[in-house]
């Protein structure tokens, strides 16, 4: 139950800054990639979300049980975002699908950050969870932070140019120790 309200209270928090964020970045920045060629310059951040647009099979362990997810990737609004729609294969008693979530993913050229908003079907957000990610070579290392700034979740996206795939850690942290929940790989369909 406790993670359940945790997860509604990230997925808020995140909605909320998000949009925050996307609004500040419109007064600042009006001109955002107007296509996915625009948006993919050699070694910058909007490239390596380019390496995220497709149809991907993502696949391994989620709470020490094995798991497949099918997730479509694209730029949606006017190329500001990566849009990661996530739906789990297994499904639950009531015959819908155990997971579903979809991912924002965008780049805040005035944070020099990546954002993210990850809404799913585990709870309802809160709007009090912040997740942003400092700009690496082939990663996308997200923190997502409570309303105090305690880091609660590290995930972390990193691309494997070698055979165009994506590996996915997540990490629950609690009192700055961090614990594995997931780890999982995405190749292409």
């Amino acid at each position: 139950m406790r993670g359940l309200m945790f997860c509604r209270l990230l997925v808020t928090s995140a909605l909320a800054w998000l949009t925050a964020c996307a609004h500040a970045e419109i007064a600042t920045n009006p001109r955002s990639p107007a296509t996915p060629a625009e948006a993919s310059a050699a070694g910058s951040p909007q490239e390596l979300m380019s390496k995220l647009v497709g149809h991907w099979v993502l696949s391994g362990t989620i709470a020490h049980q094995s798991v497949v997810h099918d997730v479509d990737a694209q730029w949606v609004l006017q190329g500001n975002y990566v849009r990661l729609d996530e739906i789990s294969r297994e499904a639950s008693a009531n015959g819908r699908r155990q997971y579903e979530a979809t991912i924002y993913i965008g780049w805040l050229e005035s944070g020099h950050h990546y954002v993210c908003l990850w809404l799913d079907n585990t709870e309802v957000a809160s709007g009090e969870v912040t997740c942003v990610a400092a700009s690496a070579q082939d990663a996308m290392a997200f923190e997502f932070r409570d309303a105090h700034g305690v880091l609660q979740i590290a995930t972390t996206l990193t691309y494997r140019r070698a055979n165009d795939t994506w590996e996915w850690r997540i990490d629950n942290v609690s009192d700055g120790r961090a614990t594995p929940f997931a780890a999982l790989s995405m190749h292409r369909r």
